[in-house]
């Protein structure tokens, strides 16, 4: 992996684009999985079309067949009060900034989200910080895809002006996925998104992602397909580690992203490792 030294940072010597290798599993366990893994896509396909009438309880099935765990906890608060912990989860007038490093993200915030699907925006900003509005499938595609550094494709651009108070927002300020090793730079900054205008119409939070199963990212592209069908063949577990902070107007943004690193358990990388650098990175890889 020498010839990728140039795409590793200097300080954690992390390299954020670069796909973990899975682990290896014994013949007989990988027939179990196979065996499995037919019968979770059979299933996976009657949850995909009633997606449109339960939404949520599909969102559910698919985290649970692709052996996904959640657990979360909030600033301040005893992980042993659960009410409070829910009460202060995601809900309707919510700004949420968090990191993103999998298709798989999106599902496991609609799940912890004390709102409506239809009621969730999520937000992915382009190299210059504008703002885009995905659909929450659009989403999933995105984590999947080579990373546009300007107009986005299943995008729309918005202004954070039109989106109602009775909206649950989710921003991914990286603007791209990594190997969930690290806090890529963000995109947006004081001049596209001021934090404290942001607390005239929302409640802001900021969520660290934490995956404690890194084989489930998605740094550089994959097809979706692809992406189900290893995923659904295998059993490993992906346990989500997810810790939330309540801010004030007097945030910064420099001072979000240290708390997205959740006291170091995602590294900040530097400037140079930018959006333009993981483009640079998907070419040279294939």
């Amino acid at each position: 992996m020498e010839k990728y030294t140039t795409y590793r940072d200097k300080g954690t010597g992390i390299s954020p684009f670069l796909p973990l290798n899975k682990p290896k599993v014994n013949i007989f366990l990988r027939l179990v999985g196979v065996v499995l893994g037919v019968l979770k896509l059979l299933v996976l396909l009657i949850v995909g079309l009633l997606y449109p009438v339960v939404p949520l309880l599909s969102t559910k099935a698919v985290l649970f067949l692709l052996n996904v765990d959640v657990d979360v906890s909030v600033d301040n608060i005893k992980k042993a009060n659960k009410p409070l912990i829910q009460l202060n989860l995601p809900q309707k007038g919510d700004f949420v900034i968090s990191n993103y490093q999998s298709p798989l993200d999106p599902l496991v915030l609609s799940l912890i989200t004390n709102n409506r699907l239809k009621n969730i925006v999520w937000l992915i900003p382009d190299i210059e910080g504008n703002l885009y509005e995905y659909s929450l499938f659009g989403v999933v595609v995105h984590a999947l895809s080579s990373p546009n550094l300007h107009a986005q494709k299943n995008g729309k651009k918005i202004q954070l002006s039109s989106i109602s108070e009775s909206k649950t927002v989710f921003l991914f300020p990286e603007g791209t996925t990594s190997n969930n090793k690290s806090i890529l730079p963000f995109l947006v900054t004081t001049d596209t998104v001021s934090v404290p205008k942001l607390f005239k119409k929302f409640k802001v939070k900021a969520l660290s992602i934490k995956n404690e199963n890194p084989y489930t990212t998605t740094p550089i592209p994959q097809a979706l397909a692809s992406y189900l069908l290893t995923n659904l063949f295998t059993r490993n577990s992906s346990h989500y580690r997810l810790k939330e902070f309540i801010l004030d107007k007097d945030h910064t943004w420099p001072e979000i992203r240290d708390l997205l690193s959740n006291s170091g358990r995602l590294k900040l990388v530097g400037k140079d490792l930018s959006l333009e650098k993981k483009v640079e990175f998907i070419e040279k890889f294939r």
